[in-house]
């Protein structure tokens, strides 16, 4: 599979749109954060259900969980804000895919956290009245609430 073009979509169909959406795959991280963000992205559909890890359904950090579980990466369950100050601090321009991003998306505490794919998109479970999917965070709503970012391996 390729690693996803964001300015290609202007001359495809939209069947040929969702079919290249399909095959979006991390490529510009270590092999370990490669495995650990196509782990997430493979969950893509899944619904979120609040405080679920997985296999079929998943909240944000249930699926950062999950993702680093299948991986290698062991820790307990934990909430957005607990990682938020695990591993080691990244700088934003430095992300490479497996590297988590938390948000605080709620002013009095983090509240979301997602994984980074590459190509300045993520994936994460946002919220009860959505999947998981793959979300663009250079600008707009996500990007504006990032709190940090994270090296969890």
């Amino acid at each position: 599979m390729k690693k996803y073009d964001l300015y290609k979509f202007d001359t495809m169909t939209v069947e040929e749109f969702k079919a290249d959406y399909n095959n979006i795959m991390a490529s510009e991280g270590s092999e370990l954060g490669n495995a650990i963000a196509n782990s997430a992205l493979s969950k893509r559909g899944c619904q979120y259900v609040w405080g679920a890890n997985g296999p079929d359904t998943f909240d944000c950090s249930g699926l950062v969980w999950w993702a680093c579980n299948e991986n290698g990466v062991k820790f307990e369950r934990t909430t957005a804000s607990q990682l938020s100050k695990m591993g080691k601090s990244v700088k934003y321009e430095e992300l490479q895919a497996g590297d988590i991003i938390t948000f605080k998306t709620d002013p009095s505490y983090i509240s979301h956290v997602g994984i980074y794919i590459g190509n300045g998109q993520m994936v994460h479970a946002p919220n009860r009245t959505t999947v998981v999917k793959v979300q663009q965070i250079t600008s707009g709503y996500y990007y504006e609430r990032i709190y940090n970012c994270r090296k969890l391996y």
